[in-house]
């Protein structure tokens, strides 16, 4: 088994990043859950909830 050490500010900063995400994906989610078929999301409107361009 290998051991990997990283220094703690860079470890918080992946948990923060790793928090964000979830954030993000709790957000999608809350858009979606109650959707039917019809009700897809535009890319505008998905875009707007990851906070990214439509060309990223």
């Amino acid at each position: 088994m290998a051991l990997i050490q990283i220094e703690e500010e860079i470890f918080k900063d992946m948990l923060d990043r790793v928090a964000y995400l979830h954030k993000l994906y709790i957000k999608l989610y809350e858009s979606l859950r109650n959707k039917g078929i019809g009700d897809w999301l535009t890319m505008e409107q998905v875009c707007d909830i990851l906070n990214v361009s439509d060309t990223t």
